[in-house]
């Protein structure tokens, strides 16, 4: 067969045969795996407004991040703080900020931990160290106006009617674990009573 008898037979061939449809030409759309995703999509977009209206109803509570968190080693922390006064951290699941505090000689003994803020007070309200006096000390502020102070251990006294009323910053739990690691365990926000 030469040249020309291959190009006309060609050429009969695509002119008596159907030609392919351009949709056979392109790829063919995955129906399985878009319908898997927007599956997937409708799920997750599900569950996410469950759970905020979850949150919302009072019913669970939500908290990321662990509860519980490694401090330090309580021997090289209770040296820190005695030549430094207590240690300030950023409370990994909120706003609050909390103060490790040792009272003592013992590194297993004498821990104490609690926020930096007197419950209702303003976020800008947060107590400081002052070394001189050995107490903690709101700002000098007219929004933090009327605070207490507070003793080392946490605690102020105010009088109301002539009797000394003791209050204490809201406390969180921490333990020495076998090794010496120091684990402090955040407690849910804390209100007036």
């Amino acid at each position: 067969m030469d040249v020309e008898q291959s190009e006309s037979r060609t050429g009969e061939a695509q002119a008596g045969e159907s030609q392919p449809s351009r949709a056979e030409g392109k790829a063919r759309v995955p129906w399985r795996a878009l319908t898997f995703a927007l599956v997937a999509v409708v799920v997750g977009l599900g569950a996410g407004f469950l759970m905020l209206r979850l949150a919302d109803s009072g019913r669970v509570d939500v908290r990321l991040g662990d509860a519980e968190f490694r401090a330090g080693s309580a021997e090289s922390l209770s040296d820190d703080i005695a030549e430094g006064g207590p240690v300030l951290l950023k409370d990994p699941n909120s706003d609050r900020d909390i103060f490790v505090q040792h009272l003592g000689e013992d590194p297993n003994r004498g821990w104490l931990v609690f926020e930096t803020r007197w419950p209702g007070s303003p976020t800008s309200c947060g107590l400081t160290w002052e070394a001189a006096s050995r107490q903690f000390v709101p700002p000098d502020s007219e929004e933090c106006e009327g605070l207490p102070r507070a003793e080392e251990d946490g605690t102020a006294a105010r009088m109301e009617a002539a009797d000394a009323v003791f209050t204490r910053l809201p406390q969180h739990r921490i333990a020495v674990r076998p090794g010496g690691q120091l684990i402090v365990t955040l407690l849910a926000d804390q209100t007036d009573e």
